[in-house]
This record gives C-alpha cells, sequence and structure tokens, in this order.
C-alpha cells in the first residue's frame, strides 16, 4: 500500500502558496486541511506494484493543491520498466540491478533526431556512428556516456542563449522534457541565435553542439575517445556544509573525488548541472538505498553515502563512498545474535 501522509492546506481564492499574498485581507486564509481519506493512496493495485521516484501521484483532475514542482517521470518510467520486464519473480540481486539503473530515458528520446542530422563535417559523421554503438547507459567506463553529456550541455547552452547567465537551464529532467518537446520544431525561434545575423535552425545548433562537444571532449579527456569515460569528468566531492565555507580548514572534512555513474533522472540519480562548470555531481538524490526481504528480515540490505561516523580521521568517516559507488550494500543487521557477533566495539551507558 502507498499512503502520502501531511497536513495539506486549502486555500482560499486563487493563492497557491508559491508567492507573498497580502496576509491582512483575509481574502487568501486557509480554509483547512485536505481531509485524510481524500490525500492520495493506494491499496493492493491491479498492476502488483507501487512506483513513485518524486513523480506525481495524482493526475491533473486532483481537486486539491499538493505541490508544484515535481519530477518530470522519468526514474518511474524506467523504474516500471524494469518491474514490467522482470524475467522471474523480482529478488533481491534484481531489485539491486534496479537501484543502480543508469539508463537515460532523455537521450532515449534525443538520439533519433540527433542522428537523423546531416552533418556537413565528416568528422563529425564518423562520430555520429560511434554513438550508436552507445547503449544508452551512463556508466563509469562509458565514453559515449560521457561523451552524450558533454553534448547535451553544449545543446542547451547554445539554444537558450536568450535566458540570462543566473538562470541558464540546470540540465534535468525538466530540461529533457523542455528538449522532447523543442526537438520537434526544427523551425523553433528559439533555435536562433542572438550573436549572429544569420537565422539558425535546429540542425545546424545541433551540428554545433556536437562540435563544441567534440572540443570539449578532447581538452578534458584526451584526443582518444576510446579512453573517455563518464567517472573520470562525473565525479561526487564530499563537502562539509558547514566547513565549506572556510577553505583553509575545508580540506580536513573533505572526501573525494569519487567516480560516479549516473545522471539527472537516471534511477541511480546523481544530477550535474549543466549551468555549473564541469559535470561533477551537484547532489546525491538515493542518500540511502535499502531492500528488505519481509520473510527475512535478518537478511536487509542498507547503504548510505560516505560513512558512519562524523569524525574526519575516523576510519568509518568515508568508508562507504565507494561502496555507494558501486551500487555494494551492508548487512542491515536485525537480530540481535547479528549486532553482537558482528560488532567491533561497544558502547556501554551506565549510571
Amino acid at each position: 500500500g502507498y499512503q502520502m501522509p501531511g497536513s495539506i492546506p486549502i486555500r482560499a481564492g486563487d493563492s497557491d502558496g508559491k508567492y507573498p499574498v497580502p496576509g491582512w485581507t483575509g481574502e487568501h486564509e486557509w480554509l483547512g486541511y485536505v481531509p485524510f481519506e481524500e490525500l492520495p493512496y493506494t491499496y493492493n493495485p491491479e498492476s502488483g506494484y507501487i512506483v513513485t521516484a518524486n513523480n506525481p501521484v495524482v493526475g491533473s483532475d486532483y481537486p486539491y493543491q499538493i505541490a508544484d514542482s515535481f519530477a518530470y517521470g522519468y526514474r518511474a518510467q524506467s523504474i516500471i520498466n524494469m518491474i514490467e520486464a522482470a524475467p522471474g519473480p523480482i529478488d533481491v540481486k534484481y531489485f539491486q540491478q534496479m537501484h543502480g539503473d543508469n539508463y537515460n530515458i532523455g537521450a532515449e528520446e534525443m538520439m533519433p533526431y540527433l542522428l537523423s542530422v546531416d552533418f556537413a563535417d565528416s568528422n563529425l559523421q564518423e562520430l555520429q556512428g560511434w554513438l550508436t554503438e552507445w547503449d544508452l547507459r551512463e556508466e563509469m567506463g562509458s565514453p559515449q556516456a560521457a561523451f552524450y553529456n558533454i553534448f547535451f550541455k553544449n545543446l542547451l547552452v547554445l539554444t537558450f542563449d536568450e535566458i540570462p547567465e543566473d538562470d541558464l537551464p540546470g540540465g534535468g529532467g525538466h530540461w529533457y522534457e523542455v528538449m522532447r518537446i523543442l526537438i520537434q520544431n526544427p523551425d523553433s525561434a528559439w533555435w536562433d541565435r542572438l550573436d549572429t545575423d544569420a537565422l539558425e535552425l535546429r540542425d545546424e545548433i545541433v551540428e554545433m553542439a556536437f562540435g563544441d562537444a567534440l572540443k570539449e571532449a578532447k581538452s578534458l579527456m584526451g584526443s582518444d575517445r576510446e579512453e573517455w569515460a563518464w567517472g573520470d569528468i562525473h565525479t561526487l566531492t564530499y563537502e562539509h556544509r558547514v566547513m565549506s565555507s572556510l577553505p583553509l580548514i575545508n580540506k580536513a572534512f573533505e572526501r573525494g573525488p569519487f567516480e560516479t555513474a549516473g545522471g539527472a533522472s537516471t534511477v541511480n540519480n546523481t544530477w550535474w548541472m549543466a549551468s555549473s562548470e564541469g559535470y561533477v555531481v551537484e547532489g546525491v538524490m538515493p542518500s540511502e538505498r535499502m531492500i528488505v526481504d519481509l520473510s527475512n528480515l535478518a537478511s536487509a540490505l542498507l547503504i548510505h553515502p560516505a560513512g558512519q561516523s562524523g569524525h574526519p580521521y575516523h576510519e568509518n568517516y568515508i568508508d562507504m563512498a565507494e561502496m555507494w559507488a558501486n551500487i555494494e550494500y551492508n548487512l542491515l543487521g536485525w537480530e540481535y545474535g547479528q549486532v553482537s557477533g558482528d560488532a567491533a566495539h561497544a558502547l556501554t551507558l551506565v549510571p
């Protein structure tokens, strides 16, 4: 079953809570809360599974406003695809595979258009053919994943030069959706560059982004594209939230970089920002991965980033970072015998 909890206000007037409103007029008062029985829920759905990944769990016909910012469904769709494609009953090993899935549905939607462009440059034509070898998975060692992400960033930068620099495209699921729609309109005014007198159309911008991406890839990873690897540029550095503002002290607490797979809107959601320099992980969305077999709680698995200790020179400060990046787990330890038998240290509290 699934139940969305919380006290969700019902607002008077046309206020949706996103912006300040006059509080002294009474016209924007809360009228109460969405009744619990009307909050989103499901129990034993006909599909046999429940999938949520920050995407809306209700349709546009739902009478109450829950929130205004959701994921666009790429991760949820990947999870559904894997469930539907399971070769048999889904076991712990298959759940691990799902946790670590790096398939990029946004790239799947973009590739047919990208491969249909008739490049004038023979080097780009050859690179275009090489890209067809990609399985659309953003694995650490994938050279095509590295190039595609560099291309996508350059495509956003070239296309949306009208947007102010402090509000440039982020590159996540929102921009996958924007590009999915825009790429179908080759004559859109968005393709035209502000810094030229010519009228650019979709295919010209795609070729420009492809060429710029090739130059950037070579500058970042060398001229041999078979040596390129997504994990080389898509790295995660753990920064202390307080000490990161103190450069002289920060290095004592900072750890990394660690190579990572995945990207924005993959199930292994290690998003990066197209508006930032480079392709480093800006946020770790899977802050905990857990798999529990309810028929055998003692087999429960768990992993979270970094480590279990907050002391920067303790052996457990960063010992889970590579495990997390490689989709590995620790045995949770559900029963007392498991905990006492595996304990390395014991802390006894006495009055």
